[in-house]
């Protein structure tokens, strides 16, 4: 039934709310032990390890747990800002279960708490969430300072829950509903006065279920929502009473609440092995068992149990392991790093924990290119080389798993995003030193030097690339003509093209003989390098098949979209531009980010065409635009600049990196071309190629549409 409030009744708690849903407020590395003197993007994976190994007391960790909530709180923002609901949640579970729930039933929270808080309430509000809602106002009530709004507004939302539930007649349904929801609450915040309602009601729910087990000539003539509860009453209620406390690590509290639903309760066993734990009987042993046990319902509750592994058993790893596995659950790769890299150095020659601590850095750091702030992902970078040195030493005969290459390959596209070329060379010329040798690197250094109008130097890397011995998982097939394409556009841009007419043939047999084996992901990047040798070849009423060919070998990759739309609008393909954006903003899945991209482009390709049709992009971007709060994501105020909410002046006022003054820049100058300020729109171009933001759409686009323009893009 909650799915059905969920969806029809959201407009109602939202009217019901009205005028509480206010805008939100604004909002190195750590040593071995101690306390740092500040928290940063960079060390707060760490800070959260160490919270994590020592138990809460003194006023330093209370300092630093504060500093790990203040920016766990505003990355909770951000997420919401950008329409991920889940992740923030994720990020204030994060935060808050480092209180204990004594500490947030007293308060206290920092106030940089009240911005996510206003903002999961007003969007949980909208869809009729309404455990999401009263854990986003018990947020409010735990402040340091508790808004004046907080009580009336969690009033008003029990009282429309009361009022929505009035129908339910059976009490077992009724004690469900009402668990399920302060379960969500205690999901988000568990204050204790939220943990002992969420095990009131699930106790009511059982006894209710069991008194309804006697009347079996009434089970016949019940709903499927009844039943559902009726069963859970009867079957979970003993693990999900558990799962409330251990989620904190309350062992004690979570075997004697299991014991008070009785003798022979299917909990009553579970209650005795959980007290017997809780007196430390059984050791480390009896611990590790309950979270592995424990693991498969509900891997919240075995990171509580290993917590507390962790702290009573510092010198055990399966416990760091543990942790490590359950944020990795929720995709918190970096928190999953720390813990595996401190598995590792408790038992530094154990060759399974280096590996799986090797293999899940590398994972962190692929998440982490891209992103706006590099000190995450530099701090990757520098624990994946740490623990390939502990390997080396451990053993030298065995290769790692995830080789020096690759890691300092990675690194460099972690630069290259946010426009930092010197970094991303080192990182590159490592890679090629590295043994074994990266392809890539050699790639991307010929990209490098070619986007700068070093023609003999890009040759060089695509020769000693090739040159390379292959690795065990390459095909010649895959990645040659790659290389091909690549040397025939230096070769272009060079001034030889005879050469690059026959490097252009070539490499088009090679991609036409992939594209009939290749799928997925392969097969969508041949088809797209097929349209950039056909282009280049002058066959261009078959660039668009092409392109097409790679949408449909992989419908739902942001990637290729972005790569077919940035070259269609470089090459002065507008309709095709304007058709491949349409056809991607049509997805169902696409991040609101994407979307304003591609309804950027679409607007675009639509001016620079004088269509007075852009496939309804300035609607969708002034739909993005129209909003009163001032702390908006990115690209909302690329969206705002679309539609004239606001000044040249103040989006490139609020471009804080590289990235987002080329894309500024790029989308300024897209209109200055489509009003026939060639000049204007050069100059911006030129900026944009300044950046050195190589992995930019907006970089290609710029850099594209200035050699179309009769400009060289870089000088020597």
């Amino acid at each position: 039934m909650r799915a059905t409030l969920r969806t029809t009744l959201g407009l109602c708690l939202a009217a019901s709310l009205s005028g509480a849903c206010a805008s939100a407020p604004r909002r190195g590395t750590l040593p071995p032990t101690g306390v740092p003197a500040a928290v940063t993007a960079a060390t707060l994976d760490d800070a959260r390890r160490l919270l994590d190994e020592q138990p809460a007391g003194d006023a330093a960790y209370r300092d630093l747990r504060a500093q790990v909530a203040r920016l766990l709180a505003a990355r909770a923002y951000e997420a919401l800002q950008s329409g991920d609901t889940p992740g923030a949640i994720q990020r204030l579970q994060s935060a808050l279960v480092r209180y204990s729930p004594d500490e947030l039933a007293r308060g206290g929270l920092p106030r940089e708490f009240e911005a996510p808080a206003r903002a999961l309430l007003e969007t949980s509000s909208t869809r009729g969430e309404e455990g999401n809602a009263l854990g986003a106002t018990r947020i409010l009530l735990a402040l340091e300072s508790p808004p004046a709004d907080a009580r009336p507004t969690w009033d008003r939302i029990t009282e429309w829950g009361a009022r929505n539930r009035q129908d339910f007649q059976r009490p077992w349904v009724r004690e469900g509903e009402l668990a399920e929801i302060q379960r969500d609450v205690a999901a988000i915040i568990p204050a204790r006065d939220v943990l002992d309602s969420a095990a009131a009601h699930l106790i009511a729910r059982r006894q209710a279920a069991v008194e309804a087990r006697g009347g079996r000539s009434e089970l016949a003539r019940l709903s499927f929502d009844e039943v559902r509860q009726l069963r859970a009453g009867l079957q979970r209620s003993a693990a999900e009473l558990a799962m409330v406390f251990l989620r904190v690590g309350e062992l004690t509290e979570a075997g004697d609440r299991l014991a008070s639903l009785g003798a022979g309760a299917e909990g009553s066993g579970l209650a005795t092995a959980i007290r017997g734990i809780a007196r430390s009987e059984g050791g480390a042993d009896a611990l590790n068992d309950l979270a592995r046990q424990v693991a498969p319902i509900d891997h919240l509750a075995a990171a509580g149990v290993c917590r507390v592994g962790r702290q009573r058993y510092a010198a055990d790893p399966r416990f760091a392991r543990c942790l490590a596995a359950a944020a990795d659950r929720d995709h918190d790769l970096g928190l999953a790093s720390a813990h595996l890299d401190a598995a590792s150095a408790l038992r530094p020659s154990d060759l399974d924990s280096l590996r799986d601590a090797l293999v899940e850095t590398h994972r962190w750091l692929q998440t982490e290119v891209g992103a706006d702030d590099v000190a995450p992902g530099r701090r990757a970078v520098e624990r994946a080389r740490s623990l390939l040195d502990r390997w080396r030493a451990a053993s030298p005969e065995r290769p790692p798993a995830i080789v020096e290459s690759d890691v300092e390959e990675l690194a460099a596209q972690l630069e290259l995003a946010a426009g930092n070329l010197p970094e991303a060379t080192a990182h590159l010329e490592r890679a090629t030193r590295a043994t074994p040798s990266s392809r890539e690197a050699f790639l991307t250094l010929s990209e490098v030097a070619w986007r700068h109008d070093d023609g003999p130097t890009a040759l060089r890397h695509l020769d000693a690339g090739l040159a390379l011995p292959l690795r065990p998982s390459e095909s010649d097939s895959s990645f040659r003509p790659r290389f091909a394409v690549r040397r025939a556009q230096v070769l272009a841009s060079t001034g030889r093209p005879d050469e690059a007419r026959a490097r252009f043939v070539e490499a088009l047999g090679a991609l036409d003989a992939l594209a009939r084996f290749a799928e997925g992901r392969e097969l969508a990047e041949a088809q797209y390098e097929r349209a950039i040798v056909l282009q280049a070849l002058g066959r261009e009423g078959e660039v668009r098949a092409a392109l097409d060919a790679a949408f449909d070998a992989s419908a739902d990759n942001r990637s290729i979209a972005g790569l077919s739309v940035a070259f269609c609008l470089g090459h002065a393909r507008w309709s095709d531009a304007l058709d491949l954006s349409r056809r991607a903003r049509a997805q169902l899945t696409l991040e609101p980010a994407w979307q304003v991209y591609f309804a950027l482009w679409s607007r675009a390709a639509a001016r620079l065409a004088h269509l007075t049709d852009d496939a309804g992009a300035t609607s969708a971007l002034t739909a993005v635009a129209t909003t009163d709060d001032p702390h908006v994501p990115w690209t909302t105020r690329l969206a705002q600049r679309a539609v004239g909410q606001i000044t040249r002046e103040q989006l490139l006022a609020a471009a804080h990196t590289r990235g987002q003054r080329a894309e500024a820049l790029f989308y300024d100058a897209m209109d200055a071309l489509a009003t026939g300020d060639a000049a204007g729109a050069a100059r911006d171009l030129r900026e944009v190629v300044a950046t050195e933001t190589l992995h930019y759409h907006e970089y290609a686009m710029a850099w594209d549409t200035l050699r179309r323009l009769g400009e060289a893009p870089a000088a020597r």
